[in-house]
C-alpha cells in the first residue's frame, strides 16, 4: 500500500507542478506520433536543410563575385593609371618637340642661354623616361609599325624604305607607340 500511496503523490505533484510551470518533460517521456505527423516533422527537417544549403550556396556565389569583382577593379585601375600615364606623355610631346626646335634656332643666343634649355630639355627627357618613355628608332628601313612615311625621294645609293630623314621624332611607352615618327624614304 505504502507503493500505491507513493505513486499516487508522485502523480499529484507532477499535476501541481504542471499547473504552476507547464509541462515537464523527462527522461521518461514517451512521445507518440502518429506517421502522418512524422512525415510532416521529417518534411519541414528537409525543407530547413535545403533552405540552409541554398543560403550557403548563394553566400559562396556572392563571395566569388565579389572576389571577381576586386580582381577585376584592380585590373581597370592599373590600366587606367597606364592610360592616363601615356595621355599626360603624350601631352608633353609637343614641348620637346620645341625644345628641340629651340636648340636647332640658337643663332645669335648667349651660350649660357642655349645651355640653360638643353639643362631643362635633358631634364624633361630624364623624368619621362624614368616612366618609360623611349625615342622610336629610325636609323635604318622603313617600318610601318613604328614610323610614318610623309615624304618619298629617289636617292642614288639609297636602298628602297631606308629612311633619309627623321621630320618628327616618335615616342613609345614599353610597346605601346604615343606617336609614329615621321620620316623621309628613299624609293
Amino acid at each position: 500500500m505504502d507503493e500505491k500511496k507513493k505513486v499516487e503523490e508522485n502523480k499529484k505533484q507532477k499535476a501541481a507542478h504542471l499547473q504552476e510551470e507547464g509541462p515537464i518533460v523527462s527522461d521518461d517521456t514517451v512521445f507518440s506520433l502518429t506517421k502522418a505527423e512524422f512525415d510532416k516533422l521529417k518534411g519541414h527537417v528537409e525543407d530547413l536543410q535545403k533552405e540552409r544549403d541554398d543560403a550557403v550556396q548563394l553566400a559562396q556565389r556572392i563571395q566569388a563575385d565579389f572576389d571577381n569583382y576586386r580582381k577585376r577593379n584592380v585590373t581597370v585601375r592599373a590600366e587606367s593609371c597606364e592610360e592616363g600615364k601615356r595621355e599626360c606623355m603624350k601631352a608633353l610631346l609637343p614641348v620637346l618637340d620645341n625644345f628641340d626646335r629651340a636648340i636647332e634656332n640658337t643663332e645669335g643666343v648667349s651660350e649660357a642661354f642655349v645651355e640653360g634649355i638643353v639643362l631643362v630639355q635633358r631634364s624633361l627627357i630624364d623624368t619621362l623616361a624614368k616612366m618609360e618613355l623611349k625615342e622610336v628608332p629610325c636609323d635604318g628601313i622603313f617600318d610601318p609599325k613604328l614610323h610614318n612615311a610623309v615624304i618619298q625621294e629617289q636617292v642614288k645609293g639609297k636602298k628602297p624604305g631606308e629612311i633619309l630623314e627623321v621630320l618628327q621624332k616618335g615616342y613609345r611607352v614599353n610597346d605601346f607607340i604615343l606617336r609614329h615618327s615621321m620620316v623621309k624614304v628613299a624609293e
